[in-house]
């Protein structure tokens, strides 16, 4: 799999493996890829390409998922072999001014 960072306009490969995810009862063999998204607090697809992909519904067949500091997007079941595009946004913590933290 490649992802693609739009910072940088460039492709890379990212590391991929199919594990057993127990938080996953319903499908639990998912095709798991690392995203990179150093200092993220959280992460989620904004968009599927083609959309009327109907065998890749969200929250059921992908989604993003965090593990440790760690984030990845899996794929499972008949998703898993679909050739799609994923956008995927990395949320980063928002500093707040010390005026207002209190």
């Amino acid at each position: 799999m490649q992802i693609i960072d739009k910072r940088m306009e460039k492709r890379r490969e990212t590391t991929c493996e199919e594990r057993i995810e127990k938080s996953l009862p319903e499908t639990p063999l998912i095709h798991d890829c690392e995203i990179s998204c150093p200092g993220a607090d959280r992460d989620s697809v904004i968009s599927k390409t083609p959309s009327n992909n109907h065998k890749c519904i969200r929250y059921y067949s992908y989604d993003t998922l965090q593990i440790g500091n760690k984030w990845s997007i899996w794929r499972s079941g008949v998703c898993a072999n679909q050739t799609i595009t994923l956008e995927v946004h990395c949320g980063f913590p928002e500093k707040v001014p010390a005026r207002l933290s209190n």
